[in-house]
C-alpha cells in the first residue's frame, strides 16, 4: 500500500541528500528539484 502526499499525488520514490556543510537543506532540495523539471 503507497502513501500519499496531503495535495493527493503519489508518492514513487525517496531521495537521499549528503548536502555540503556550508548549504541549508531547503537550498539543496531546491537545487534537486530545479534539476528534477528539467529533466521532464
Amino acid at each position: 500500500m503507497s502513501r500519499r502526499h496531503p495535495t493527493g499525488r503519489d508518492i514513487n520514490g525517496i531521495i537521499l541528500l549528503d548536502k555540503a556543510s556550508g548549504l541549508t537543506s531547503n537550498a539543496a532540495l531546491q537545487k534537486v528539484n530545479g534539476k528534477a523539471k528539467h529533466q521532464l
